[in-house]
């Protein structure tokens, strides 16, 4: 069986001189690469007493750190940073093993790294950093951590989002709430395109609300038009009672929007001031 396949390595020891533990298969993945993607602590440790290598990588660039980080394996990623493993290794994308365990929200090894001196703003080709990734699948605790590390919030990708944008925009209200405390001061100071904007043009109505409450402007054109759809564009029941049960907060938008035009937009509006 070959040696990259073997699920029973870990039963005997290496000791044959022309076995070589570095080698590759199709995608360039080395048996360090393949036992760290599944956490087989042991396995590492006898590859490590071969003298396999950490830092090699794949054909898409990628690290056993790298394996380690995306999988969430804690002790097999420590294991590996202990033996140099090149923490900050950028693979293809640009991904950082940081990058990879803040997407998935592996919330130890994210500290593990930091901890151990991961770079926290380092930009993928799409100009993300892991505070990105982060935000964008909701991962609380990871953003947590990657704020208190010193992480930009003010940091844009390729799109020019930056942190703020994409947790409005992808209705993660507690990512939103926990940027707000650090990056207050940029609630309207995105020349239209600013969180609230991205929130009702995606119909997360409760972000936009805790938006507004923390004292977002809602007075500009791009978000006019958005206020003016989101009373035809209803998807859920959910956000029909969010409405009924915040009238005031919706009065107040409306008031904000030309009523001459109501024909068009406000065929709804009589669910926003219903007893």
């Amino acid at each position: 069986m070959p040696l990259q396949e073997s699920t029973e390595l870990k039963e005997f020891k290496i000791k044959d001189e022309n076995l070589y533990v570095n080698c590759r298969d199709m995608k360039g993945s080395t048996p360090m690469h393949k036992a760290a993607s599944n956490g087989h602590y042991e396995v590492i440790e006898l590859l490590l007493d071969a003298g396999a290598s950490t830092k090699l990588k794949n054909n898409n660039g990628t690290t056993p750190l790298h394996c380690a980080a995306a999988q969430g394996h804690f002790e097999v990623a420590k294991l590996l940073l202990r033996f140099g493993a090149p923490i900050d290794a950028k693979a293809n994308n640009g991904w950082t093993a940081l990058h990879d365990a803040a997407c998935d929200g592996h919330t130890k090894v994210v500290e593990l790294l930091l901890n151990n001196g991961a770079s926290v703003d380092f930009s993928d080709i799409n100009g993300s950093t892991p505070l990105h990734r982060a935000v964008t699948n909701g991962h609380g605790s990871v953003v947590n951590l990657l704020l208190n590390a010193g992480a930009s919030t003010k940091t844009k990708d390729n799109n020019q989002w930056c942190p703020l944008q994409k947790a409005a925009a992808c209705g993660h209200e507690d990512v939103v709430l926990l940027l707000m405390k650090t990056c207050r001061y940029d609630l309207n100071a995105y020349d239209g395109r600013t969180p609230l904007y991205y929130a009702n043009r995606f119909h997360h109505y409760r972000v936009g609300d805790s938006l507004l409450k923390a004292g977002a402007s809602d007075i500009n054109e791009e978000f006019e038009r958005t206020q003016r759809q989101k009373y035809v564009g209803f998807d859920t029941i959910d956000e029909v009672e969010f409405l009924l049960e915040d009238r005031l907060t919706s009065l107040q938008i409306a008031q904000t929007i030309d009523f001459n035009d109501t024909s068009q937009y406000f065929v709804n509006i009589p669910l926003c001031v219903v007893q």
